[in-house]
């Protein structure tokens, strides 16, 4: 098993698809679950669908089984493998989760009959962490996290989109739209998605063909935009706030060391 983890908007689902597109169809066999809300029957059958197996409607569960055991060891015998593609994987029901590993033990004495790939946010890697779910965990062998795009990497993928959109030559994208962009997305694709959505739409408007800071900054501070973004952390607030506690502190603990040793001369005092 392997997991592909990251955040919201952050491309898990367009990886899993290039990811399954790159397969070599003369080795392999992929099938791609999109939405794994499904109990163990409906996900038996959306995987046979998958891989193109004629099933009866109203079979049970042990007969899909067969017929997905009987699939994978003829396609062994042809020299494919097969491979399952989770996306959303966060969202898998507890009972079908269990019945996936279950699936994973279909192998022969050299190699496993089918590979299970899962994409998957953060809170996916949290729950097989739990108790009820250590064989799973055991049994990813492949990590991936998906990180954000670094500030560096903004300018190429915007004028790599304009590229792919036919555009070329007919809208540019200034250096110094970097930075708003970067600051406001925090280089979640999604998010610079819809920042340059924004502007494509300002500058037609407008009869602008640049996109540069100033076009950023304007559609950013759009209502409809604004919550949208990460909420930055203010920082000098967090550090005033600290500095005010602990002087607050440094201070109680002069007033109790004070009362500590007037404490003890008074009971010199009386003493004598």
């Amino acid at each position: 098993m392997a997991l592909v983890c990251g955040e919201v908007g952050l491309g898990k689902t367009i990886t899993s698809r290039v990811f399954v597109s790159s397969l070599d169809k003369e080795k392999y066999n992929s099938a791609l679950i999109l939405n794994p809300v499904l109990d163990e029957v409906e996900f038996l059958k959306e995987l046979l669908r998958e891989f193109r197996v004629n099933v009866d409607k109203e079979g049970s569960l042990r007969d899909l089984l067969e017929f997905l055991q009987t699939y994978l060891i003829d396609e062994y015998k042809k020299g494919k493998s097969a491979v399952c593609v989770i996306d959303e994987a966060q969202l898998i029901p507890e009972r079908t989760l269990h019945f996936i590993r279950l699936l994973s033990n279909f192998e022969t004495d050299k190699q496993k009959l089918i590979q299970i790939v899962f994409f998957a946010q953060k809170e996916f890697e949290l729950k097989i962490k739990r108790e009820e779910f250590k064989a799973i965990a055991q049994r990813i062998t492949v990590k991936v996290d998906l990180e954000p795009l670094s500030k560096d990497e903004i300018l190429p993928y915007i004028s790599y989109r304009i590229f792919k959109a036919g555009i070329s030559g007919t809208v540019f994208c200034d250096k110094s739209s970097v930075d708003p962009i970067y600051r406001f997305s925090l280089g979640v694709p999604r998010l610079i998605n819809l920042i340059c959505d924004r502007a494509l739409l300002f500058l037609f408007l407008h009869s602008k063909n640049t996109i540069d800071g100033h076009v950023i900054n304007r559609v950013v501070n759009e209502a409809s935009l604004r919550h949208l973004f990460p909420k930055k952390k203010r920082i000098g607030s967090y550090a005033r706030k600290s500095f005010i506690l602990s002087l607050l502190f440094a201070i109680l603990l002069y007033i109790l060391q004070r009362t500590k040793i007037l404490s003890s001369f008074l009971v010199l005092f009386w003493t004598e």
